[in-house]
This record gives C-alpha cells, structure tokens and sequence, in this order.
C-alpha cells in the first residue's frame, strides 16, 4: 500500500474518532454506520463529484469499518 494511502486512512480515523466519540457498542450496531458511509460513496460516484468528495467518502467510509476492526466501544475500548 502507498504510505500517503495509509496516512491518509489514519487521519480519516483519527478525525472520526474525534468527532463521534462514542461509537457502536457492538458490531451489530455498527453495521448501519457502515451502510450510510457505503451508500453516500455511492452517491458520490454515482453523481460524478469530484474526485476529492469521492475519496473523502471512501476514507470516511474506511473509517468506520477500522473502527468496527478496532473494536472501538466494544469491551469498554
């Protein structure tokens, strides 16, 4: 993977974590998070946005699901 990739990933997450503190408390719960982001990647796609709106909502998108493999509000983390 491109390091500028991965960076950018830590960031998106970095910046989620900061602005929805308190995330889902299980995987279940996470599922329609994930969703949302998926569907307005799509939207974005769909809608020929500009490519930084398009990588914008792919990295929002990543974000979450990092956070659903992290286990973030999962077992008090």
């Amino acid at each position: 993977m491109n390091p500028t990739t991965l960076n950018k990933i830590i960031k998106a997450v970095e910046h989620a974590r900061a602005k929805h503190k308190f995330f889902a408390i299980s995987p279940k719960a996470a599922m329609p998070l994930a969703l949302e982001e998926l569907g307005e990647l799509a939207k974005a796609v769909n809608d020929v946005r500009p490519w930084a709106e398009i990588e914008g909502e792919a990295l929002d998108t990543i974000a979450v699901l990092v956070r659903i493999i992290e286990r973030d509000g999962v077992d008090g983390k």
